[in-house]
């Protein structure tokens, strides 16, 4: 995705950055790829580092430096990574059905994706407290009502 962003933002053709996940926005980011490593006699740590600097920020830093606007539109479950990055979309609409939810404490993560900088300056403290510390699952209508979608089309 990071290539991608990075790739259009000369491009003259491009106005607008749409992301959009089809029926369902994103699960986040994919654990069983680190479930590889448990108990294997070789360190997983340069891989895994490699991937979170190549990969998730990567392209939380293209979403953040796009001069492009990015517009999601969210459809179903937007979790974990799927859901943190938006942070940094310019607008953001849900279809009704479209839910929120970071489960980082029940999956043993900590927050990424810079959330804990971003939503308590988008949501509120408390707000982004119960989202980022307690899974607590987001609407659509209260991903609008908040202030962190803009709105809701069919």
């Amino acid at each position: 995705m990071a290539k991608i962003i990075n790739g259009v933002q000369s491009d003259k053709n491009v106005k607008v950055i749409v992301l959009h996940g089809g029926s369902y926005y994103s699960s986040g980011n994919e654990l069983s790829a680190l479930a590889k490593w448990i108990g294997a006699e070789e360190s997983p740590i340069d891989e895994m580092n490699a991937g979170v600097h190549g990969g998730m920020v990567g392209c939380l830093m293209a979403m953040k430096n796009s001069v492009k606007p990015i517009v999601a539109v969210v459809s179903g479950g937007c979790h974990g990574i799927g859901f943190t990055k938006l942070s940094f979309a310019d607008f953001i609409y849900c279809t009704p059905n479209a839910n929120f939810r970071t489960p980082f404490m029940t999956s043993f993560q900590s927050p990424e994706g810079s959330a804990t900088y971003s939503f308590p300056r988008q949501f509120g403290q408390r707000r982004a407290n119960e989202v980022l510390l307690l899974d607590k699952p987001i609407t659509a209508e209260e991903a609008v009502r908040s202030g962190f979608a803009n709105g809701i089309l069919p």
